[in-house]
């Protein structure tokens, strides 16, 4: 047996509406249009492709003293004393070039032959999927 009903009644200048011991099945309810139709909505929303994540350049970098790891190495392999490097300061690019490597420069003093110290740039490339990176000149 089903129950269902409304009452309905003014009080104070508002209208209450109140059900009254409704037990409908809501399977035998039917929808009631409201206005304009609209389009159903989509049965499974698509998934956004996933864009690749650009690789993180830091991690090719000693966050203590910003150096790259991989190119300082190969840099000091062309050095007189490689013990007396001292990194001034380490820039790269962001964008990669067309090779898909990106541009490293590193400002750097270390000791000449005769025990001076020289002030020198490095510039070279490196692969920022595996760090390793190559020295292209030293001025």
């Amino acid at each position: 047996m089903k129950y269902s009903g409304i009452a309905a009644g003014a009080s104070f200048g508002f209208l209450v509406v109140a059900i009254v011991g409704s037990i409908v099945d809501p399977l035998e309810l039917e929808p009631v249009p409201m206005g304009p139709s609209l389009p159903p909505p989509p049965t499974s929303t698509p998934k956004p492709t996933a864009t690749p994540k650009p690789p993180d350049l830091s991690d090719c970098f000693n966050g203590w003293d910003g150096t790259h790891r991989k190119f300082t190495e190969k840099v000091k392999q062309n050095l007189n004393d490689p013990s007396s490097l001292e990194a001034i300061e380490t820039r790269y690019g962001t964008r990669p070039l067309s090779t898909g490597l990106h541009a490293v420069t590193m400002d750097f003093t270390a000791k000449n032959a005769f025990g001076g110290r020289v002030r020198h740039q490095a510039n070279g490339l490196f692969d920022p999927q595996t760090c390793e990176a190559r020295v292209v000149s030293i001025e």
